[in-house]
């Protein structure tokens, strides 16, 4: 199928093998315009491109390493860190005396799955790590000040330099937020400590290690995850956060910024009560990443000795509501905020890499079925071969089942779905629990492939050029935008990187430089697994329109750049 670039240099404009293309000043061949040839293209740093303009955040235990083997390097090997735009290190404890520490404490091990007993200490930072679990494969050093999974984050930025890492603060231990957050204070006191350890990088001095600025620059920002959510006044809650964006503010050098986010919760009692409905509060944070998982499971785990206790299946991470069961759903929780007055760019949507399950379903082909006992929960890479996967493309939720048990989680295919309405709909982008549970990156690859060819997220300026897509065919002289860059292509070009192509395309300058970019059409009806396509007709996917080169059943757009179908460019 490489083959058709060839056939069809032609003229894009004329019809190809009974295919009417549109002309390339309407479509995803660009825009010819008559613009300079700078060798090089300077990007304002405050330009937030992501993935395609879209965020993908993952949480990364500070126990990933010790209790699965899931160290900082297998981020990179796995291809991970290439489908993230930050890492959210957690947890950072809060002590009892209102202050942000790390403990002379190692890391335990596990208790359970959801264990408490492991928070940031200076383990982090002082146990060695060896050439063979290393980023770059270089051992850590007697005299390094910074060594451990600090350094190898500091390395993983080095060699992924798109990728920002917070730290994450609170998780498993929200009791000691309340008093700190209640005067002026007291926020201001807990504030200033949180920044002098984590973005300042004053860490303890332990064996050597450690010491003033040790840890300077690692971080770039601060996360705030409450497990349960602490405060039950929301003024509280929104005092605590405006100090944060106040101090990280004044400590930011000038062009830079520290970024500030949080875990909120899915539950509108809760949500409500907590005060992360209160508008005051998304003026504050950069995003919000929203819990869209935890949303029904077992009653609870049976315990040993105990008899089985009966329950009923059901979805704990669906899109859309079932509408045979009442029950959360992601879309449902997201508008909550929206209606509150988050902007969709600031939303991120919450995926699990965990499942949750029951033992004795006859049934396993419809959820709600009846089950004789109810399971621990257990993650995706353990889960991933049990039995058969079921997928409920209404809901978008899927589940495995084994003829004995049955085990709500997010597949490979529900992320794809999760991601394609999270494109279509404008939201910022999606966010991992935890990254150490997906398998090879399967999870994490699924829902970074459809953000790279869906229309350009909230992260791409509104004046860039019509996006750069593996599945577009471009003419001399299209221009299009990657990155905050725009190009324009010197040959035809398909399946051709902007950045890695200069002898098929020259940078011509940032966003903006070739001028408004065209207005959108409607999007044509969404493509379809079932449906058999015949030359010359249109679909969309992820708020992009594709039209078929050849007649194609099952091929999904954008997947595939050698595939039948070619990217005309987003739509609405």
């Amino acid at each position: 199928m490489r083959h058709r670039a060839t056939a069809c240099a032609v003229a894009l404009s004329a019809t190809f093998l009974g295919v009417s293309l549109p002309a390339p000043a309407d479509d995803a061949v660009g825009r010819a315009r008559d613009v300079g040839q700078p060798t090089s293209v300077a990007v304002p740093a405050t330009h937030f491109d992501g993935i395609n303009g879209y965020r993908a955040v993952g949480y990364y235990p500070n126990e990933a390493a010790a209790w699965y083997g899931y160290t900082v390097a297998k981020l990179d090997r796995t291809g991970a860190a290439g489908d993230l735009t930050h890492i959210n290190y957690a947890f950072g404890k809060v002590s009892s005396d209102l202050k942000c520490s790390i403990e002379a404490k190692a890391v335990t091990p596990p208790g359970s799955m959801f264990s408490e007993d492991s928070a940031i200490s200076t383990a982090d930072y002082t146990t060695a790590v060896s050439a063979a679990d290393s980023v770059d494969g270089r051992a850590d050093t007697p005299d390094q000040p910074l060594a451990g999974t600090f350094n190898q984050l500091r390395k993983l930025k080095a060699k992924h330099p798109g990728i920002k890492v917070l730290v994450s603060l609170a998780g498993y231990w929200p009791e000691n937020l309340t008093p700190a957050g209640a005067t002026p204070e007291s926020r201001a006191a807990f504030v200033d400590s949180c920044l002098d350890l984590y973005i300042d990088g004053d860490l303890p001095v332990v064996g050597g290690r450690g010491g003033p600025g040790a840890a300077a620059g690692l971080f770039d920002g601060i996360d705030i995850d409450w497990e349960p959510v602490a405060f039950t006044d929301q003024d509280q809650l929104v005092a605590l956060m405006a100090e944060f964006r106040k101090q990280l503010d004044e400590r930011a050098p000038a062009g830079t910024h520290y970024e500030l986010s949080a875990f909120a919760p899915a539950s509108r009692q809760v949500a409500k009560a907590g005060g992360w409905l209160d508008p005051r509060l998304y003026a504050a944070v950069d995003f919000l990443s929203v819990s869209g998982y935890d949303f029904y499971g077992p009653s609870r785990a049976t315990k040993p000795g105990e008899p089985p206790k009966p329950d009923l299946t059901g979805h704990q991470a669906n899109l859309h509501q079932d509408p045979t069961h009442a029950s959360l759903s992601a879309d449902r929780v997201l508008a909550m905020y929206e209606q509150a007055g988050a902007p969709r760019a600031q939303l991120n949507l919450g995926l699990p890499t965990y499942g949750r399950g029951w033992s004795g379903v006859r049934d396993g082909a419809r959820a709600w079925q009846p089950a004789q006992a109810t399971l621990d929960a257990e993650w995706y890479w353990h889960l991933r071969t049990v039995g058969s996967e079921y997928i409920d493309r209404t809901t978008g939720a899927a589940w495995r089942w084994d003829g004995d048990q049955w085990w709500t989680l997010d597949t490979p295919a529900s992320v794809t779905l999760k991601a394609e309405w999270l494109a279509e709909q404008g939201y910022g982008g999606a966010q991992w629990w935890h990254l150490a549970g997906d398998y090879q990156n399967q999870l994490g690859s699924a829902l970074a492939k459809v953000l790279r060819v869906a229309r350009p997220g909230p992260g791409v300026a509104p004046s860039c050029a019509t996006p750069w897509y593996a599945a577009g065919l471009y003419a001399p002289g299209a221009v299009v935008a990657h990155q905050g860059v725009e190009y324009r292509a010197r040959t035809l070009s398909h399946d051709k990187h902007p950045a890695a192509s200069p002898r098929d395309w020259l940078p011509i300058g940032p966003c903006g430089t070739a001028g408004p970019p065209p207005s959108r059409p409607q999007c044509p009806a969404p493509w379809s697994p079932t449906v058999t396509y015949g030359i010359g007709e249109a679909v969309s996917r992820a708020g992009v329109r594709y039209i078929t080169l050849l007649p194609t059943g099952g091929a999904v757009p954008g997947a595939d750049p050698a595939g039948p179908w070619v990217a005309v460019g987003p739509c609405r």
